[in-house]
């Protein structure tokens, strides 16, 4: 009968085992999802460029943009005009006013192993959501300028 015991003691020991192994394992994968699903903000770089058909150099700040633009547009000089990075929460806005008069809002929607969505609201020009990966450089047309077209771009960071 001690046998018997010692047994089943034997059993239930392997079975928790089995069960602690199990919950370690979903605990592990739960914090490894965590992360991404549980930041509720986002860094975002908006700029404001000029291009025009000017002559003139292209800003090195402006380096990824005019890579991005050359190959659908024509034009001379692009100028970085304004360049804001802020933070920004989920549901949260941030806001770049643009020389033109007009504002351009920019709205964190959700964050997930996706990427992030991004309400774009650019008065007068573009209304969309956007979804992009960190890093991943967004570009709009802002209307007219002076004798250019301004240019927005936003890059998420996170």
């Amino acid at each position: 009968m001690h046998c018997e015991e010692v047994e089943v003691r034997r059993t239930v020991g392997r079975r928790g085992a089995r069960s602690a192994i199990a919950l370690a394992g979903f605990v592990a994968l739960l914090a490894f999802a965590l992360p991404a699903s549980a930041q509720t903000s986002v860094q975002l770089e908006m700029m404001v460029s000029l291009i025009s058909d000017e002559p003139g150099e292209a800003d090195p700040r402006a380096k990824r943009i005019d890579a991005r633009l050359k190959k659908e547009f024509r034009y001379e000089s692009i100028q970085v005009l304004t360049a804001k990075t802020q933070r920004v929460a989920v549901d949260s806005v941030m806001t770049v006013k643009l020389p033109n008069g007009k504002q351009a809002h920019v709205r964190p929607l959700s964050l997930d192993g996706r990427g992030v969505l991004l309400a774009v609201d650019i008065e007068g020009a573009v209304k969309v959501d956007a979804r992009a990966k960190s890093g991943h450089l967004l570009v709009f047309g802002a209307g007219r300028h002076g004798e250019g077209r301004l240019v927005v771009s936003i890059e998420p960071k996170f």
